[in-house]
């Protein structure tokens, strides 16, 4: 069983990571506490750990953790709905919070900033359920001031999901203001969070209806 304080599940499946680190007699931080499991299962099988501090390599930063976010693809690898895990693995593909170190050549952040990151399955320094993460700089993203880290957490893989769907059936890289001018797109599930950010998405794609499930949402006065 994890301690009550860490990890912190709140009422919108944001994971608060807790702030407390090792810190050495030089005053440098010299190690984290992580969220683990090694075998597949029910929450249950996740442990409190001690791990040693990752420093960035070129091209990467270190982010110190706030909130890290749980996506349904999160819970059902552990529970082994894909395949079984190698030795411990850190879980949670989504989060946010500060840079805390950056790797050589990074030059598109600095110390403090604030962002939110998405990780992928197969990232060797785990994800985000501990108090600090290493992330390739192409994961991390700029977090506005206006823009909470609860907000920030939840924004990756719903996202890159949304974003994924429009481009493809645009047969587009990218989505931008403009994209899909003049298409009607349904977007089934609306109300949940890649149906969400679909309809997002949508409207900065401009001029295009949108229908959610039963919700019925329009983006254009003449639906």
């Amino acid at each position: 069983m994890l301690p009550a304080a860490f990890p912190k599940i709140c009422q919108h499946a944001y994971l608060a990571v807790a702030s407390a680190t090792h810190i050495d007699i030089e005053g440098a931080v010299a190690g984290m506490r992580s969220v683990v499991y090694s075998e597949n299962g029910p929450s249950s099988v996740l442990r409190l750990v001690e791990r040693e501090l990752d420093s960035p390599a070129p091209g990467e930063v270190r982010v110190r953790v706030s909130r890290s976010g749980v996506n349904p693809a999160d819970w059902k690898v552990r529970a082994g709905f894909l395949f079984p895990p190698s030795g411990d693995v850190v879980p949670n593909l989504d989060g946010s919070g500060t840079i805390d170190k950056l790797g050589d050549g990074v030059v598109r952040f600095k110390v403090g900033d604030r962002v939110w990151v998405s990780s992928e399955f197969a990232l060797p320094r785990g994800g985000t359920a501990q108090e600090f993460v290493v992330l390739p700089v192409e994961r991390v993203f700029r977090l506005p001031d206006d823009v909470d880290f609860d907000l920030g957490a939840s924004l990756g893989v719903p996202t890159f999901t949304a974003h994924r769907a429009l481009s493809s059936i645009a047969g587009l890289e990218h989505i931008y203001p403009g994209a899909l001018a003049g298409a009607t797109v349904l977007v089934s599930g609306g109300a949940g969070a890649v149906g969400h950010a679909a309809i997002q998405l949508g409207r900065v794609s401009q001029r295009f209806g949108l229908v959610a499930g039963t919700l019925g949402v329009c983006l254009e006065r003449s639906c």
